[in-house]
């Protein structure tokens, strides 16, 4: 009966077609293609300005004859308004791009057509326009048409719809690439800020909203550019397409995503996902606020009203009948009222519409979205994909909705145009309206139904059909980088749950909104994907799949890396929080976090046939090495003997069981490597020694690496004496240091050479005896890993003495200096000495400088003295001279 109406329903539809549209022509002829090529800055400017007008490239092909650099050309390009053609870049570059207009819509293209393609064309520059700024990316601002093989290196900045390569797309993109820098607050990516369309084979390896300087520029991103409450408001970012509806297949990542916690729905692949994101792989590294994953930030649940096939023929049936009645109306009226002629023509398109939507309602099925993977060929010898046609929202009410509120306001319209018309037309439109008010009844009746519960059952199928259905679904992904956020943070997806627009922050609960009376089927899966990086959240949920879920299942994953919560609950190998439902994934993991941490679950619900091999290092209470609490059905689950054991520490038969791990590795469908965890070693970016060594187990010496001039190369310190996640060890080269101190405020001692960063002065004292007995101060002085003879400086009085110690004990004085209040000698590495005060001698100065000083003295008092006999004998003789002349 089903395929009947369907049949029915299809041919209503060609029925219900105008007789131009049917019209076809008896002989068509292939226009010739007019080719122009590009070969200069000047003929590129002329091209765009040109483009403002459709025509002008409409059916025109475009050919770059060779690489067009701009910088100093002297001419100013603005952006091509609208491209209908063909753009063949050949493989060359356009270098010095910079669009800098007010406005949205922005890039070397402003919009590419539904039938257009650029193809084989580089770009380098920047797109930072002023303004609005929506939908801005480095090539194409809007993408209708086809986008393959192009790349774009440089800067690319707006406000929402920002991508590296293509602002939004809703055509096809595919072998496209992205090096530089994007920034922008709202659907942000690395190639395409928004996707409704096809993304295939993409790459980024640049930075997307993050402080990376752009490769050979000199500017940073300064995010302090945008407003605080911009900053905290910033949302969906990916590291290829921020926001995606469509199809996002076989991308990959290896740049930096997001900034430390800020940011929601920030993802390694896509920032937000209700699409389908297929094989992607990411190897850099992610951080946000909240929502952040490996993969995808979050991915959204598929819903649909699952409506009764009754009600639905019914209402086809109807709606077929008032298609009859408008073509048969159309046709009496065509002449007396083009006014209510083109309400009838309207009328029935949407009325063909409506017929198209219930088809697919009614033939929607498990079959339908993986057909698309199936649709897709590539030619053996171009090597070039054709990919199908994909519709995410297929078996979607909002076609019908969409055209049943079509067909509502043009029968508005066509009754106020019924006054005018008279006879046989005028009995045809009441039967029309009519008719319409039968279908609304029908319509009207139906939403009772569906809000009432009455036609409905709740069923989330994300675990029944895991495999059947591809809208929401997130499938053959991988994470090897390192995953950073505030909470709900996961390898491969940071959330799976409805989303609040006025409620980033969940305080309501997104769950607590979903249906209770059987309004709608839910479907969200995560299948098939495995991560191996690490996944640190600073407050509640981290897990190694999924941070949190409040719907959906994960089927069949694999979670092999490092799982932790700062200050925060709810870590588990798998799931930190699920509401959902775990079915056959594999956990070998290390965990860390206060309450709520297990191998499989931190919290969970329904957890089926999986397999945990985990390390918890660090938690208060609930813990368990397959979930720290469940409240729904667990069974068939089995762990490698540890503890704590099964869930909430205990083990349940049936429910979740103990074996050793020869029993657990010995089982069927083991993980490729689970015993072993791999240690890479790199220097530079460059892989020097790569090491498997078992889960736990140590890494029992660091590889050596040749010094660059004087600077030597120092790992980071990581710990590696118990191993429980695949590792990469970095590290950096150092110049070395040329003095050491024995680390006093004012040091008793330093030692001069070339030192590397982790090595230290040691003083070790002891007390040595002189010839006499007397008992000196000695010190040994050592630098470990250093070779060869130390200039030591040690403060001491003066009249100090150095006497090193020999190999057999004695003791000889060290030729030593002064340099201030530091005596200064010579010291083979770990060598001894004692310190010792020199004898006081006679100082024969002081006692030269005496004697001079008292001859000085003597020889002034005897010159005194005769001087004063001098006087003396003069007075004696006038005294004598005036006696005498008395006398006479």
């Amino acid at each position: 009966m089903k395929r009947f109406l369907c049949a029915l329903l299809a041919a209503l539809m060609l029925l219900s077609l105008s007789p131009a549209a049917l019209a076809v022509e008896d002989e068509t002829t292939e226009p010739d293609v007019i080719e122009r090529k590009i070969s200069s800055a000047r003929e590129l400017a002329s091209f765009t300005r040109a483009c403002a007008r459709e025509s002008y490239s409409y059916g025109v092909r475009f050919v770059l004859t060779g690489d067009i650099d701009l910088s100093d050309s002297g001419v100013e390009l603005e952006s091509a308004g609208y491209f209908a053609g063909e753009f063949d870049g050949g493989g060359h570059t356009i270098r010095g791009l910079a669009i800098t207009a007010a406005g949205s819509r922005l890039g070397l293209f402003r919009q590419v057509g539904p039938n257009a393609s650029v193809h084989d064309l580089n770009v380098e520059g920047s797109v930072l326009p002023t303004g609005t700024r929506t939908e801005i990316g480095g090539i194409v601002g809007l993408n209708e048409g086809t986008i393959r093989n192009c790349g774009f290196s440089g800067e690319v900045r707006g406000v929402q719809d920002v991508g590296g390569v293509v602002g939004k797309n809703a055509g096809t993109v595919t072998g496209c690439r992205f090096s530089g820098a994007a920034a922008g607050e709202h659907q942000v990516g690395g190639v395409i800020g928004t996707n409704t369309g096809v993304v295939f084979n993409c790459e980024n390896e640049g930075a997307v909203n993050n402080e990376e300087i752009i490769p050979g520029g000199e500017r940073r991103f300064d995010l302090s550019a945008f407003s605080q409450e911009d900053f905290v408001d910033l949302s969906n970012i990916g590291g290829v397409v921020g926001e995606n509806t469509g199809a996002l297949r076989f991308c990959r990542c290896s740049g930096a995503v997001g900034y430390p916690y800020a940011g929601y729905n920030v993802g390694g692949i896509a920032g937000k996902n209700s699409g389908f994101v297929d094989s992607c792989r990411f190897t850099g590294a992610v951080e946000g606020r909240r929502d952040v994953g490996g993969v995808v930030g979050q991915s959204i649940p598929y819903a649909a009203w699952e409506l009764s096939e009754d009600k639905l023929e019914e209402l086809a049936r109807a709606i077929a009948a008032l298609s009859g009645m408008l073509g048969a109306a159309a046709r009496k009226v065509d002449d007396a009222s083009e006014d209510v002629t083109a309400a009838l023509h309207a009328m029935s398109g949407s009325s063909s519409q409506a017929l198209g939507a219930i088809s697919q309602l009614l033939t929607a099925n498990a079959d339908q979205t993986s057909h698309y993977l199936d649709g897709i060929t590539v030619d053996p010898e171009t090597g070039e994909i054709t990919l199908p046609d994909f519709d995410p929202g297929a078996a979607d009410t909002t076609a019908l909705t969409t055209a049943l509120n079509n067909l509502f306001a043009q029968s508005v319209v066509l009754t106020g145009k019924m006054d005018g018309v008279i006879g046989d037309a005028a009995e045809d439109l009441k039967d029309i309206t009519g008719q319409m008010g039968y279908v609304f009844n029908l319509l009207f009746s139906l939403i009772r139904d569906i809000s009432a519960g009455d036609l409905i059952s709740t069923r989330d199928l994300s675990l029944e059909e895991a495999y059947d259905h591809d809208e929401g679904a997130i499938a053959r992904c991988e994470n090897r980088g390192s995953v950073h956020g505030e909470t709900n943070v996961g390898g491969i997806v940071g959330t799976l749950a409805f989303e609040l627009s006025f409620d980033m922050e969940d305080t309501l609960g997104s769950s607590n909104f979903l249906p209770t009376e059987a309004e709608r089927i839910l479907f969200a899966a995560v299948r098939a994907c495995e991560n191996r990086g690490r996944v640190e959240s600073r407050a509640d949920g981290a897990g190694g799949i999924a941070g949190r879920m409040d719907a959906g299942a994960v089927v069949d994953c694999v979670s092999a890396g490092a799982v932790a919560s700062q200050n925060g609950d709810y870590v588990g190998g798998v799931a930190g929080v699920c509401q959902g439902s775990l079915s056959r994934c594999w956990s070998r993991c290390s965990l860390a976090g206060g309450k709520y941490i297990g191998g499989i679950a931190g919290s969970g619900k329904t957890i089926a046939d999986c397999r945990a091999w985990t390390h918890i290092g660090r938690g208060t209470e609930y813990r368990g090495a397959v979930a720290g609490w469940a409240d729904g059905e667990v069974k068939g689950n089995l762990y490698a003997d540890s503890w704590p054991e099964g869930v909430d520490g205990v083990s349940r038969i049936g429910q979740a069981e103990a074996l050793t791990k020869t029993e657990l590795l010995a089982l069927e469908g083991v993980p490729d490597d689970l015993e072993t965890v791999t240690v890479r070693f790199l220097a530079d970016g460059e892989v020097v020694r790569t090491l498997r060594i078992p889960f736990g187990g140590a890494v029992e010496s660091l590889p050596a690496v040749e010094n660059r001039g004087s600077a030597y190369w120092v790992w980071d310190s990581v710990d590696l004496g118990h191993v429980y996640a695949d590792t990469d060890v970095t590290g950096r080269y150092l110049a070395p240091a040329h003095t050491l101190s024995s680390g006093e405020d004012i040091p008793q001692f330093l030692v001069e050479g070339e030192f590397y960063d982790d090595q230290s002065l040691e003083v070790l004292p002891f007390t040595a005896q002189d010839e006499t007995g007397e008992t000196l101060a000695g010190y040994t002085l050592r630098v470990d890993g250093f070779a060869g003879t130390l200039t030591v400086r040690m403060r001491s009085e003066s009249g100090a003495v150095i006497l090193l110690r020999g190999a057999d004990g004695g003791y000889t004085e060290a030729t030593s200096e002064w340099d201030g209040r530091y005596l200064v000698f010579a010291l083979e590495n770990g060598g001894s000495f004692a310190v010792t005060q020199r004898p006081e001698r006679p100082d024969l100065r002081l006692y030269a400088a005496l004697g001079a000083t008292a001859l000085l003295a003597l020889l002034l008092i005897v010159r005194a003295a005769s001087k004063r006999r001098k006087t003396r004998r003069k007075g004696a003789k006038k005294t004598a001279k005036s006696a005498q002349k008395e006398t006479n």
